[in-house]
């Protein structure tokens, strides 16, 4: 016979987890997927006991833990959020970066502002950051007397401590040269420590996008580009329709978005045009006078929305920066996206990925992006 105090011991123990669960959805806008909540369970079931708690006893003090910022709902972040990245990860976006968007803002910028603003938003242990200061100072010398910004957020404490340190394991190099690594990295023994030079571009700071502000840049700027890649597809709809509307309001009137790989939004807004490059795509700000003409028709596939663009080419960084293990490591990293778009039920955007992975006519590829999830 079943023993009556044990599971009424398993509900409550269920009933708090699911709380605990609400509580990171409604403060941080991270949902609970079957990953997250068997690591959630872990780490409650650890935790609880380690501090001698009840679950009631936890959940307050995980709650008040969170109005006073302190260590607990740190630690439970760092567990949950996901901190799988690396240097130039998507290099096409990146080529697009390099080719298309900051020439861009250059000649619009020439003897005016001179000045570039760039946000890089869930910025984990800073391989993203970081890649773009190295694509301003190998690409854009002429440049680096501007006013350059560039801002680096995340919700883990954690990351962000390791990201300061700019100290990284070969992990985070998949595809990158050992040119690369040589110019910019100090190697001692299996860690290689950023130089000075490209560490003092980037500043790093708390910031949960699920709050109401946005980071501000300072003098009534706003930003030129902001990066918020593969952060999307764990937001909750309304939440990815309330960020992207803040999204363009923090963006100049010139300024761009880069998403990540399977994020697509044109099922929640319709404040950007997609911009397709190469391989790659990223969106731009829409004018205020294009956002107020009629909406299109959800059932029409939005091809007057994509551009499709051709910029001279220069050798991405100086013919160097893949290795021959590159397309390789690329093509997993693609594999292990598609599986936690799985995880998440995100079957369309799952299979959009998938085809995008095959070989396909460059003309089919705006069929492939623009699937309505």
């Amino acid at each position: 016979m079943a023993d009556p105090q044990k599971k009424v011991q398993f509900s409550e123990e269920s009933i708090y987890k699911q709380k605990i669960a609400a509580f990171i959805l409604e403060h941080y806008a991270i949902k609970a997927t079957d990953i997250s909540l068997h690591t959630l369970d872990y780490f409650i079931g650890k935790r609880f006991k380690e501090l001698n708690k009840t679950f009631p006893e936890y959940y307050e003090y995980l709650i008040q833990n969170y109005h006073e910022n302190g260590h607990e709902i740190k630690l439970l972040l760092d567990e949950i959020t996901i901190q799988e990245t690396y240097f130039f990860r998507d290099m096409g976006q990146f080529q697009a970066l390099t080719e298309y968007v900051i020439p861009r803002l250059i000649e619009l910028k020439r003897g005016k502002d001179q000045s570039l603003r760039i946000w890089s938003a869930g910025c984990s242990t800073g391989e993203e950051p970081y890649t773009i200061a190295m694509v301003l100072r190998e690409y854009f010398p002429h440049i680096l007397d501007w006013d350059i910004l560039i801002r680096a957020t995340d919700v883990n404490v954690f990351a962000l401590q390791k990201a300061r340190q700019g100290v990284y394991r070969k992990h985070s190099f998949r595809g990158v040269s050992d040119f690369i690594i040589s110019k910019y990295f100090e190697q001692e023994k299996n860690m290689y420590s950023l130089k000075d030079t490209v560490k003092e571009m980037v500043s790093f700071d708390f910031f949960n996008l699920a709050s109401d502000t946005f980071l501000p840049v300072g003098r009534g700027n706003k930003w030129d580009i902001i990066f918020c890649r593969n952060v999307l597809i764990y937001f909750h709809k309304e939440r990815i329709k309330s960020l992207l509307k803040r999204f363009h309001s923090a963006l100049s009137d010139s300024g761009y978005l880069f998403l990540g790989f399977s994020e697509n939004i044109f099922s929640y807004s319709d404040d950007f045009e997609s911009i397709h490059y190469e391989n790659s795509f990223f969106y731009k700000k829409k004018s205020a006078a294009k956002i107020g003409e009629k909406k299109r028709s959800l059932s029409r596939r939005p091809k007057a929305e994509v551009k499709r663009e051709k910029f001279k080419k220069c050798p991405f960084p100086n013919g160097a920066i893949r290795n021959p293990k590159a397309a390789e490591a690329i093509y997993e990293e693609k594999l292990k996206d598609i599986l936690a778009l799985f995880s998440l039920e995100k079957y369309e955007q799952a299979w959009n990925k998938i085809q995008h992975i095959k070989i396909v006519p460059s003309e089919n590829l705006t069929e492939h992006l623009f699937i309505k999830v």
